[in-house]
Formats: C-alpha cells, sequence, structure tokens
C-alpha cells in the first residue's frame, strides 16, 4: 500500500477516515490471499496510519471490500448502502465502459465523484465527449431498467446542460515519471497527473 495515503491523516485532522477498495482487482487480490495469513491483504486494514496528536491525531485506513467486485452486489449484508465519496485514479472514464454506471450512479444519486488521469487532454475529451455527449445515450441503453425518481432524472438533465463546466487540475499528489514507449500523445504527462470532479461535494438530498 502507498505510504502517501498517510497524508491524508495529516490534510484532516481529527478525522477517521476509511478508504474502501473495490472492484474485480480488489476481489482478484482477496481470492488470492485467502488461506495465507502472512499475507498482507489477509489483515483486515491492510494500511493504517495514526497522525501525530499535535497533527491532529486523524486516522487512515484502508480496507479491501470483501463484498464482491461490484458496490452493492450483495447489499442484504453491507456495512455502507453507498459510498460517500468516489475516487477513481488514472481512470481512462472515456476507454472502459463500465465507468458509465459509476458515473451515472454518482449524478443521479448526489455521490461525490473524482477522477485522475495522465494527461490534462484525456480530461478535457472525458469532460465533453462521456459526460457531455454520451451520459444521456448511456441512461437509455446501460440504465434503460433502472427507475429513476423526478429529482434525479432532473439532476442529470441539469449535468448535460450546455452551461455545466467541469474544473480540471494538476493533482498534488501526482507522482511524475517517463511516458510509456507505446504512448504516442505528446504533453505533460504524471501518473495521477491531472484531476477531475465528476460530481461535486454538496449537501444530499432526503429524498433520492
Amino acid at each position: 500500500m502507498d505510504y502517501r495515503y498517510g497524508e491524508l491523516a495529516l490534510l484532516l485532522p481529527n478525522t477517521d477516515l476509511e478508504v474502501i477498495f473495490f472492484g474485480p482487482g480488489a476481489t482478484a487480490i482477496l481470492q488470492r490471499a485467502k488461506g495465507q495469513p502472512r499475507c498482507l491483504a489477509s489483515s483486515k486494514n491492510p494500511y493504517e496510519y495514526t497522525a501525530p496528536t499535535v497533527s491532529g491525531g486523524g486516522t487512515v485506513k484502508i480496507t479491501l471490500s470483501d463484498e464482491g467486485p461490484f458496490w452493492g452486489a450483495n447489499r442484504h449484508r453491507s456495512r455502507y448502502p453507498s459510498p460517500d465519496a468516489l475516487i477513481a485514479c488514472n481512470a481512462g472514464l472515456g476507454a472502459y465502459p463500465d465507468w458509465y454506471d459509476v458515473t451515472l450512479a454518482s449524478i443521479t444519486r448526489n455521490i461525490p465523484f473524482a477522477i485522475t488521469d495522465y494527461r490534462e487532454i484525456s480530461l478535457q475529451i472525458n469532460a465533453k465527449l462521456v459526460l457531455k455527449e454520451n451520459l444521456m445515450e448511456a441512461r437509455h441503453t446501460f440504465w434503460q431498467h433502472i427507475k429513476l425518481t423526478p429529482a434525479q432524472e432532473k439532476r442529470l438533465r441539469d449535468r448535460l446542460q450546455p452551461k455545466y463546466s467541469y474544473e480540471i487540475g494538476v493533482n498534488p499528489f501526482g507522482r511524475l515519471g517517463p511516458q510509456s514507449r507505446h504512448d504516442t500523445i505528446p504533453g505533460p504527462y504524471a501518473v495521477n497527473g491531472f484531476e477531475m470532479v465528476v460530481t461535486p461535494m454538496h449537501r444530499r438530498d432526503k429524498q433520492l
């Protein structure tokens, strides 16, 4: 686990934060760790850090979800009905169709969602192509059988308005490094180098 997650305890004093990794990758790691008690992934919290008292004493705990590759697949036994927030590192939002489900869920259910990418231009393309042009199409294909409340439908329509814009910035937690030999796209490049908020943090509606 990356020690830099511990910085969150310093940036968020007097706060206890649990970061839950979920998805096919996390599920595969847990399956491989079964029967291996000395494996780091077998522990309840593979990474944990508590900041010094003078810095606020906040804690960060990282957990690998054992509820399956998709959030809510075992909703009847889930500790969390829905995530408090979603973060996707080096997401490649436009490259993987699975992101449409996540994006639609975050917008309609007011779940804060932020992503990072290797390049600023990738986020610019995602903001225009994925989040503007393809989102409603995804609503009628990927989510054609999902019934939304009037409030949820309105949130989605509001997001598609031409005046809605996405802010893109440099991620201070990015890691500089050389470009892949197979990558021919020019421009600044860094692992988790650039950030964009897909769904901002705001007050959750009482009625979803």
